[in-house]
């Protein structure tokens, strides 16, 4: 099971049979197990991942289409991304200093965006 930047829900939800890793963009995250960038694929492991929880981190990717077959690399044949994405919602000033915000999505682009990416099985679900 793999994580952005901490395990905050791989540790709530998975068992100690479970191996859990953390992906970070920079060496500076004491807890990352594999540093790499999600849009490029020759910084990531391939077919390695059963399961990325990868919440609320594609709308602060500017070539979030990169990162999203980065996300698709790293999985198994398989593999399932479990991600959030913000819909309407404003700006995080905290992530516009550090690395930016740009996109806010629609369930309609985001599944095509996965479908783009080689998800051959993709289910979206908005909350209201």
């Amino acid at each position: 099971m793999l994580e952005i930047a901490e395990g905050t829900y791989s540790q709530k939800f998975s068992c100690e049979e479970i191996k859990q890793k953390i992906l970070h963009y920079t060496s500076d995250n004491e807890n990352a197990t594999i540093i790499g960038d999600l849009t490029k694929t020759e910084t990531l492991p391939k077919n390695r991942v059963d399961c990325f929880i990868c919440t609320q981190t594609f709308n602060f990717i500017y070539g979030f289409k990169d990162a999203m077959l980065g996300a698709r690399y790293l999985l198994k044949d398989n593999g399932v991304l479990l991600a959030t994405v913000a819909g309407l919602s404003q700006i995080s000033r905290y992530d516009m200093g550090r690395w930016g915000d740009y996109f806010r999505f629609t369930d309609l682009s985001l599944a095509k965006i996965a479908e783009e990416a080689g998800f051959k099985s993709v289910e979206v679900v908005t909350l209201w």
